[in-house]
């Protein structure tokens, strides 16, 4: 198969096109940040789809950098849409990679076909997706709540909750942003704190961020 490839957010001209398919009616919208940064690192980004029923996925169309795709009434409506689209972009070999993201283990069959097709597969989904799923992917990658993230990683420190914010937002986020957002969060006010300012605070964790260059819209990024 004839895999295009094109350039991410970080230059790298070798990453592959990937296509992102969401079952918003099996994962919560909570996730969508932690969707998109772990997608980001099987390849470029070129297709982010979400599919459910208008009614029971209300909370996805708030969700930044993704297509909604509305499944009618029907019973598994949602699940045929993503299996027919993802099928379908296979065999147009725009991409080679695909991440799958579900919890729901009828997806198994789709995983074990798109690679038999040549495709990478990456599958995310919670605790609860079975295992057959699981092993239908080249990988699966267990999304936590952000709680039990910061549990695991061992730290509830202002980086930690920084970070997860702008997961939250897809990655990437205007540095403008974040004060209201923290404020509200959190209860802190980066004047009270030795930076003084959020570009000087990211800049001091540059191991967890990327800003841009001072302006109007100046973008914070999380490092791969």
């Amino acid at each position: 198969m004839n895999q295009q490839k094109t350039s991410d957010f970080t230059g790298n001209n070798n990453a592959p096109n990937a296509a992102l398919l969401v079952d918003g009616e099996n994962i919560s919208s909570a996730y969508a940040g932690r969707i998109i940064t772990q997608a980001r690192q099987h390849g470029q980004l070129t297709v982010r789809r979400v599919y459910g029923g208008v009614r029971k996925i209300p909370d996805w169309d708030a969700a930044p950098g993704f297509r909604m795709i509305h499944a009618g009434t029907g019973k598994n409506a949602a699940d045929v849409m993503l299996a027919i689209d993802a099928v379908a972009l296979s065999y147009e070999g725009r991409v080679g990679v695909f991440v799958l993201a579900t919890s729901d283990g009828d997806f198994s069959y789709l995983a074990l076909h798109l690679r038999e097709r040549g495709c990478t597969v990456i599958g995310l989904g919670e605790k609860k997706a079975p295992i057959g799923f699981r092993k239908s992917c080249h990988k699966f990658l267990e999304l936590k709540p952000a709680d039990v993230e910061a549990e695991d990683s061992g730290s509830t420190s202002l980086p930690s909750k920084v970070k997860f914010i702008i997961e939250e937002h897809g990655g990437e986020m205007e540095i403008s942003k974040l004060n209201p957002i923290i404020r509200r969060a959190h209860e802190v006010k980066i004047s009270t704190l030795p930076e003084g300012t959020w570009r000087g605070f990211l800049e001091k964790h540059k191991k967890l961020f990327e800003c841009d260059p001072k302006g109007a819209g100046a973008m914070v990024r999380l490092r791969k």
